[in-house]
């Protein structure tokens, strides 16, 4: 099959494109900038562009049959973003996108929504497909508004859809910034031997997995032609201090933590019950959260590594 995945070059993007190629499939990549921290595969098919670039987003999805849809503009906390900017800048986008795939006859769509973000606070024992959707923030509100324009173009254009709500995944080639990626900030401030900005008293609970295994439920979906909404993440939770205990513990290297104001879009709880893809996917994640935060280490060193021989 021949797969245009949005934000490819991105962090969950890239190891998409990696997982998709070694399935045997043809990929063309949407993204607004290169890759930043490999060199270009010459088996990849590179556009530019970003949801607002109607010329550049119509072109990429021309002779495609699957579009994977990862991209967004904010995150949940994303500094001074205006809910209209974001609806503007997201969710109008991606309608445009639905309208380009129907005049393309692009017949399905996979799209990376927010497990972490669109249920708000916990109000049963387990957050299944079926709890109840509350968000928190303008971010959880829009991935929402896609989902339903997206199960809207199914019913009306025969669009055929899989919706992935991730949890928190982490791994290899994440940026580490503080808004986005916890794991991945903890072991750059670690790296750099700096204080962790930690929004609140560190006691919430949150659900850890690796981007691989994110990576293997989104192919495994294609081929097997599953359609509908699923759940994704570690299905089990830990507190963020004890993320950074561990952390520190894998490291070597103790973490200085800066704890602030609580955020009003934070639920205290997120821990998502992943059994609906297991069995409809035989997806399970399969990487540890002690191997998958040593791995990405390991990343992080030689990166750190390669960029100081190159200033050398």
């Amino acid at each position: 099959m021949r797969f245009c995945v949005l934000g490819g070059n991105g962090f969950i993007g890239s190891h998409l494109t990696d997982a998709l190629l070694q399935a045997g499939h043809e990929v063309r990549v949407f993204d607004r900038s290169p890759e930043r921290h490999r060199q270009p595969s010459p088996a990849i098919e590179r556009t530019y562009g970003d949801l607002r670039d109607v010329v550049a987003l119509r072109n990429a999805v021309v002779g495609i049959d699957v579009v994977v849809h990862l991209i967004s503009s904010s995150a949940p906390a994303t500094p001074g973003i205006e809910p209209a900017e974001d609806v503007t800048g997201n969710l109008v986008g991606t309608l445009r996108l639905l309208e380009m795939m129907r005049e393309a006859r692009c017949r399905r769509i996979i799209f990376l929504s927010s497990g972490g973000a669109i249920y708000g606070d916990q109000v049963r024992p387990s957050i299944d497909e079926s709890h109840p959707t509350d968000p928190l923030s303008s971010y959880g509100i829009v991935k929402l508004a896609t989902e339903k324009y997206i199960q809207l173009f199914h019913r009306l254009h025969g669009l055929e859809f899989t919706i992935f709500r991730p949890s928190n995944p982490y791994g290899e080639r994440q940026l580490g910034r503080q808004r986005v990626g916890l794991i991945s900030a903890a072991l750059a401030a670690t790296l750099r031997a700096e204080p962790l900005p930690i929004w609140g008293d560190g006691t919430v609970i949150r659900d850890f997995f690796y981007v691989g295994d994110l990576a293997e439920a989104i192919v495994t979906a294609v081929e097997r032609g599953a359609s509908g909404i699923f759940n994704l993440g570690g299905g089990q939770g830990i507190a963020v201090n004890d993320v950074i205990s561990l952390v520190g513990r894998i490291t070597g290297r103790p973490l200085r933590v800066h704890y602030g104001p609580a955020r009003p879009v934070d639920p205290h709880s997120n821990v998502l019950d992943v059994r609906h893809a297991e069995a409809v996917l035989g997806w399970r994640p399969r990487t540890p959260l002690d191997a998958g935060i040593e791995r990405t280490w390991n990343w992080l060193r030689a990166e750190a590594r390669a960029a100081s021989t190159d200033r050398a």
